[in-house]
């Protein structure tokens, strides 16, 4: 999605209203990237900043944005597992297979869409943290 918007022109004009911050690829750095994000929140500027992270990703599923660290979760595209995982192929044929003798079991495409509005919810979950917190959740997806 960044090497769209960057190809589209998109990313300057994102970044001149935010300040960025990428979830990086390992744990290894996150801790400074969460720092740099917080510092970029606090910054006295008034611009803020925005967090490109993944869903399933440790950004989307374990932190924490409460208050004016997360007004707001874009999801772009629907995260469904890969199709080429041997976890998610052996699953997908177990729970079919399960389906076949008891017809009130889940079938395999049902867990698989389940498994991608799990990730989702984890996700917009990062904004809405208690009763008093507020935040803008945008879903998009060509389909």
């Amino acid at each position: 999605t960044i090497r769209f918007w960057k190809e589209q022109r998109l990313w300057e004009t994102i970044c001149s209203e935010k300040k960025p911050v990428i979830e990086p690829k390992g744990t290894a750095h996150l801790n400074a990237a969460m720092d740099d994000f917080y510092g970029k929140v606090k910054g006295h500027d008034g611009r803020g900043a925005i967090f490109f992270a993944v869903c399933r990703g440790k950004v989307a599923e374990g932190i924490d944005f409460a208050n004016e660290n997360g007004r707001g979760v874009i999801v772009t595209g629907l995260p469904y597992p890969s199709l080429v995982d041997p976890r998610v192929k052996l699953k997908r044929m177990f729970l079919d297979e399960r389906k076949k003798e008891r017809q009130s079991a889940i079938g395999g495409g049902e867990w698989y869409s389940q498994a991608a509005i799990r990730a989702v919810n984890q996700a917009v979950g990062r904004v809405l943290r208690h009763k008093d917190d507020y935040g803008v959740i945008i879903l998009m997806d060509q389909r």
